[in-house]
């Protein structure tokens, strides 16, 4: 059976360019692995909803992510946790939950979603990762990285409001002390990617 390592972090927070460090150190180590950027990726209703996602109110938004991850997990992770794959896996389960309960604080609403994914994992319909990798960044650093960035309707709202950039950062390490094999990386400073790889292999 193969792994399931999740990245998860804001935009900016570096998990792409941590992803594609740790593909490269697997292949060299010719274990068989695939980056998966996830929901709003490879469907077709994905792609299709990510393009006017902002448009949206904020449960009709969460309804399509779900339903995207679920087959996202059929298509994509399912047979390649069966093909002994690693899959580094671009957000997952907390990243929506973390969203969510950022904005409903600002909105004073209660727009929380874990215990959807509970059930769903309760029955087996979604895996516990193997390990969570949070990218951690300062706010500064992210800013500075967003606003090199193209422009998005996501990165517009990080840089009009930097308090949320704190609050999302405080609500992440909140949502994923309570996972296993956590592994706390700051992305702001220079990590090593061989005992990182060495750690998630165990």
């Amino acid at each position: 059976m193969g792994k399931l390592i999740v990245l998860e972090g804001i935009c900016g927070s570096g998990k792409t360019t941590l992803s594609n460090k740790l593909i490269s150190e697997l292949t060299k180590r010719d274990v068989p692995c695939i980056y998966n950027h996830g929901a709003f990726t490879y469907s077709k209703i994905g792609r299709s909803f990510k393009e006017i996602a902002s448009d949206y109110p904020i449960a009709k938004r969460t309804i399509y992510y779900i339903s995207d991850l679920l087959q996202d997990y059929y298509n994509v992770i399912k047979p390649h946790l069966a093909n002994d794959y690693v899959i580094i896996q671009d957000r997952y389960i907390d990243s929506i939950w973390v969203y969510n309960e950022c904005i409903g604080m600002i909105d004073g609403q209660d727009y929380a979603v874990m215990e959807i994914f509970d059930h769903f994992q309760s029955f087996g319909l979604l895996p516990q990762p193997d390990s969570v990798i949070f990218c951690y960044c300062e706010t500064k650093e992210i800013i500075k990285r967003l606003t090199s960035k193209p422009d998005s309707n996501i990165h517009s709202m990080y840089l009009n409001q930097p308090e949320f950039i704190g609050m999302m950062q405080t609500k992440y390490t909140e949502a994923l002390s309570k996972r296993q094999g956590l592994i706390k990386i700051d992305t702001s400073e220079h990590y090593n990617v061989t005992s990182l790889v060495d750690r998630i292999l165990l």
